[in-house]
Order: structure tokens, then sequence, then C-alpha cells
């Protein structure tokens, strides 16, 4: 179609569109219609699966059991840092040492209560034989007693303390005195970040690193409590992270029961489709889609509706000329609209592409 031809052709449609009476729909006069020519491309009214979508945000994250920080149960300084951010770690593989004068005090400490343990024992025993052949008062009984009591509430303490530190007691009491703590991962995973450097000091509860199984990746979804009852488990959950077009799918398991005062949100937990998604960063932000109330419709691709006048129209094919008809619209998905009053276009050739340019 030459540039003069368009350029009649969308004269007349735009004469017809643009007559006193606005309110009728657009009409074409005999003989002055768009003639039908090979370069416009027709489409028919079908069924298409058509369905309301719950818009939302959320991010890629993981379970709480497949997350793991790593803290120094005890002040120290931080030698032989093993791993750097990115490295992917095994169950039980050694991390980083700590060391400080405190780790070889508490095991003294556990030492000498030992002893002190062992020695009270063997009091108290003597003292029960002492009483029980009337040697000795009941006093010095109960005191007896009450010395074994102390020392071995001090003994297990102090085992505790060398367990929670990451020291073996019996190793301990075997003669072996350690100078640092190595630690070890607690799940295998990828590090996702070292706080400490080599011979920096760490006080007692501080972060040294954390460990992120990325086997087990959710979508996390924040959905306003206005359309929460829209939501249910098993629906197609569709998103894309930001600044990029790459959609994926995933599908709701749970719906939390609590509104974040905060956010006035629900949180919306949902499984991918593709459980390993390799792209997918843990922590990422994402744009996302709830599909609800799916339905199949009539329906015609969006860019052959054509609104004038707060008004919808479509090209049909009739007699080699195009004609404007009025059609009443209902929901949209992914580039298709809804036609209510379908049947006035079952069967009929409709301009399916460009329709807007060829009534503007």
């Amino acid at each position: 179609m030459n540039k003069i031809k368009k350029t009649l052709i969308l004269s007349a449609l735009v004469f017809g569109a643009c007559q006193p009476d606005a309110g009728k729909q657009p009409a074409v006069k005999p003989g002055s219609g768009l003639p039908v020519t090979e370069a416009i491309v027709y489409t028919q009214i079908a069924r298409q699966l058509i369905t309301d979508v719950v818009e939302c945000t959320g991010k890629i994250d993981v379970p709480p059991n497949q997350r793991a920080a790593v803290y120094a149960p005890i002040g120290g300084r931080v030698t032989n840092i093993r791993v750097l951010p990115g490295d992917l770690v095994q169950k039980g593989q050694q991390l980083f040492s700590l060391v400080h004068q405190d780790i070889v005090k508490v095991q003294e400490e556990y030492l000498v209560a030992q002893n002190d343990f062992a020695l009270q024992q063997v009091n108290l025993n003597r003292k029960q034989q002492l009483f029980a052949a009337n040697s000795i008062s009941d006093r010095e009984m109960r005191r007896a007693q009450r010395d074994f009591n102390v020392a071995r509430a001090n003994y297990t303490s102090l085992a505790a303390q060398l367990k929670l530190i990451g020291l073996s007691p019996e190793k301990v009491a075997g003669g072996k005195i350690f100078t640092a703590i190595d630690f070890k991962a607690p799940i295998a995973g990828y590090v996702a970040n070292v706080y400490a450097v080599s011979g920096a000091y760490v006080n007692v509860n501080s972060a040294i690193l954390t460990i992120v199984n990325t086997r087990h990746k959710h979508v996390e979804l924040e959905v306003y409590a206005d359309n929460i009852n829209r939501v249910q488990p098993g629906q197609e959950v569709r998103f894309h992270m930001a600044g990029s077009a790459v959609e994926y799918r995933a599908e709701v398991h749970l719906v939390g029961k609590e509104v974040q005062q905060d956010t006035r949100t629900v949180r919306v937990h949902a499984h991918l489709a593709d459980e390993e998604a390799p792209n997918l960063v843990i922590g990422s932000y994402l744009y996302a889609g709830i599909l609800v109330s799916a339905d199949s419709v009539y329906s015609l691709p969006q860019t052959a509706i054509v609104s004038i006048d707060s008004k919808n129209y479509v090209l049909v094919k009739n007699n080699g000329q195009l004609q404007p008809v009025a059609v009443t619209l209902g929901k949209a998905f992914k580039g298709y609209v809804e036609i209510k009053d379908y049947t006035k276009l079952l069967n009929r050739q409709v301009v399916g592409d460009d329709a807007y340019y060829l009534m503007e």
C-alpha cells in the first residue's frame, strides 16, 4: 500500500469516525470503506484461557533450615579462613579457626574441676561409710554431700562449655590441650557472606560467615491483604526479576494467616517449577502475578481492538471492505482480551494486527 493510497484510506476512516454524532458507531460510507488488501493480517475470534491476575512483589528465598550462620561462641582472633563468598562447601568441611588464651583457660578450669569432682566423690564415699558406722555427725555428712554436689555441678558445667565452643571434653580429659578451635560447616551449600578477615578479633556471638543451601529455593511473595482471599494453594505464579524479561513459573504452596501490620500484606509461599533454577539468586527481588479465576472465553488479540470516544471497536471484513463493529470487552491477559458479545463475530474475519493505525 503506497503512501498516497494509505493516506486516502485513513482519511476516509477518520472522517467516518469523527462525524458530529460521535455517540454512534463509526460508519464507513458505501463505496468509500477501506478496501481489502493482502497486507492486512486477519484473525478470528476463538476461545482462550483468560485469567485474573493478583499482582504482587516478593523475593527468592530458602527455608530457615537451609540457611546457617556460624558464630563465635567465645571471643578470639580469626585465623586460617579457608573459604570465600560463593564457594561451595560440604557439611563438616573446615571453614576457619579461632585462637585466644581463654580457650586454653577454660580447658585448664575443666581439668581442675574434674580433679576436684573426683576428690569430692572419694570424700563422700568415705563419709558415707563413717556415717553408717555412727563415727561422724549428720552435719558432717550433709557438708560432704554439699561439697560433692558443688564439685559435680562445676565439672559438668565446664564440660558443657567445652562442647559449646567445639572442643571434646573427653580429649581434654585425656591430656590434649587445644590452642585453637576449628569451625566446620553445619550444612552443605554456598558461602553467602564472610564478615571477618584473618587476624581480626571478634567478640562472643559475632557472626563470622553464613552458608545457604540453594537446592531448596522458593518464592516468598507479599500479597496485599485486600487480595489474599483470592489466593489459594495450587494456583500458578508467573514472575520475573527486576530489569529482566525472562519469565519463571511457580505454584502457590502455602498462604499465610497473618497480616504484616507495617505493609498490610500477607506472605505467600510458592514452589518453583524448576527446582534448581540456577539463574535465580537468593535474596533477589521480583515482580509476580498469581493467576486466579481462570476461564476459557472468546477473545481477540489486543492489537485488534480500537478505542474511540470511550467505546471499543474491531474491523470486520464485509463484502470486500472493512466495517467497524462495536464490542464489549471483558478480562485481559497475555495480549488477549475477552469479547463478551462474541456472537456477532463468530466465523468472521477480523483485522488482527495494527487495527488502531487503520482507524486513526
